[in-house]
């Protein structure tokens, strides 16, 4: 499971600055591998309620088993608005969610997931970890209004890795349903254009694809 002892690390890192606690309500925006890895770690921080925001489908069927307990299609709804009213729907009391993660890595979820958060909530910046752009938000209705506090997570630290491993190690999570594919070395050029689009390979959704080196999987 060495290929997502990383991937997990920032999920483990996104949990502990977005503080979920025990009970919190929690939406991850973003169903590829990272986001994948917030939403074990904020399962097993305590929330109460986990909704995942992406797609395509298959990915969703993977969340829910990995324990989300709602998910929005952004295939299904492309409607940010309609996303929105949707999302706030599956919250209690429709007021947004105590911590929201955004690892979709696509500009406009950063303002849609600010959109998302509770008052006195937390939203928590893990998708852009490259320079995409730059896009236009509100000070006063995305910040202030609702007193929310912004956190970023670039990488990780010894600690959360040992963190993450220490999960790993416990076997009560099945990390292994995240790997989707294992591939030898000269189907590496079909991995990556099934992931630029369309999610499809060998007639299934692609997930985390590892690499079949040598000496087994990497």
């Amino acid at each position: 499971m060495g290929v997502l002892a990383e991937p997990f690390t920032i999920g483990v890192h996104a949990a502990l600055r977005g503080g979920v606690k025990i009970g919190d309500t929690v939406i991850v925006q973003g169903a590829g591998p990272i986001g994948m890895m917030c939403l074990i770690a904020a399962r097993i921080s305590g929330a109460s309620q986990l909704i995942v925001i992406g797609g395509p489908a298959g990915r969703l069927e993977l969340a829910r088993k990995l324990g989300a307990h709602e998910t929005v299609d952004i295939m299904a709804v492309p409607d940010a608005d309609e996303r929105r009213e949707m999302a706030l729907g599956m919250t209690p009391g429709r007021a947004g969610a105590d911590v929201v993660i955004e690892a979709a890595g696509f500009l406009p979820a950063f303002p849609e997931g600010l959109e998302l958060v509770k008052e006195d909530g937390v939203f928590v910046e893990v998708g852009h970890y490259v320079d995409v752009g730059t896009i236009e938000v509100n000070p006063h209705r995305h910040f202030l209004r609702p007193n929310l506090r912004l956190e970023g997570v670039r990488g990780s630290n010894f600690h959360h890795f040992v963190r993450a491993v220490a999960v790993m190690e416990s076997a009560e999570i099945d990390f292994a349903a995240v790997i989707s594919h294992i591939l030898p070395l000269e189907r590496v050029r079909e991995g990556f254009e099934a992931l630029d689009s369309g999610y499809m390979l060998d007639g299934k959704t692609a997930f985390k694809i590892a690499v079949q080196g040598a000496f087994g999987a990497s």
